[in-house]
């Protein structure tokens, strides 16, 4: 019984980084984007952070689901639900971006043109999924265990 409040609250704690990172990069990305958008440019600019303001919305709401885990931390079993929503949402997001990656490598090719492969590959929800993946596998695993 106390590992698996152990192994729950580690899960938790996981989540929990997960989703400060998340929520950091989404508010970063969103108010760039906005910036961007309406206000005629952004104010600075880094490679790591795009300026997207629908990326960053997304990145938020993730980041947001995976705070809604930190229950885990109080041993509220239930809340492995938030963190099941939200690895499923990571997942969308980074295959879709990964994608994005391969489509425009992939224009580049045919068209000729040169194409500036490490911008598309620095989205920080491409890396952000990748290290959410093991989080996924052993929520998903716990969720189908029965008991």
């Amino acid at each position: 019984m106390k590992d698996r409040r152990n192994y729950m609250r580690g899960l938790g704690l996981y989540a929990l980084v997960l989703g400060v990172i998340y929520v950091s990069l989404g508010l970063m990305e969103f108010i760039l984007g906005f910036f961007d958008m309406f206000l005629g440019g952004a104010p600075l600019s880094c490679l790591w952070i795009p300026v997207d303001l629908f990326g960053g919305f997304s990145a938020f709401v993730i980041g947001l689901t995976y705070l809604a885990a930190v229950r885990l931390l109080k041993g509220e079993y239930e809340s492995i639900s938030y963190v099941l929503v939200a690895t499923m949402l990571s997942t969308v997001f980074g295959v879709l971006y990964v994608l994005i990656f391969l489509a425009n490598g992939l224009s580049a090719y045919l068209s000729g043109e040169e194409w500036s492969w490490i911008v598309d590959l620095a989205r920080p929800e491409i890396w952000l999924f990748i290290s959410s993946t093991p989080l996924a596998y052993s929520t998903w695993s716990t969720a189908r265990k029965p008991g």
